[in-house]
């Protein structure tokens, strides 16, 4: 500590490759991996990979997964009865929370109140 540095500033010069304008800076060095040679290629793939697994995705959930998860909800009553369902559920689960503090009785008390909800009709709505 203590000690002084002299710095000698000389010009650079340049260097040149034959038949190049200057020097390339590649992080991603073409001899190590052949499939994606610089970083924004392997960047652009795996965009191009995510965007085509999101439309799939989309595609597998209007095609198999909606039409299903509809036809469920009016087997179960429709939408009505579904809110009115959770909402028992809900309710049921805190009460059995606030009396207890044990996590068995709210765990029943929160699937009673699921069942209790799916069985009686909510009125005003076909089946």
């Amino acid at each position: 500590m203590g000690e002084r540095v002299y710095v000698k500033t000389v010009r650079a010069q340049p260097v040149e490759e034959p038949g190049r304008g200057g020097v390339r800076i590649d992080y991603a060095k073409q001899d190590v991996q052949e499939i994606f040679p610089t970083f924004s290629k392997a960047f652009a793939w795996l965009r191009w990979f995510l965007a085509a697994a999101a439309l799939q995705a989309r595609q597998t959930w209007r095609h198999s997964v909606g039409p299903r998860l509809l036809a469920l909800m009016k087997d179960l009553g429709g939408g009505r009865q579904i809110g009115f369902a959770m909402g028992m559920m809900f309710t049921l689960g805190g009460l059995g929370a606030a009396l207890t503090s044990e996590a068995e009785p709210m765990i029943w008390m929160t699937i009673g109140g699921l069942i209790i909800g799916l069985t009686v009709r909510v009125t005003g709505q076909e089946r």
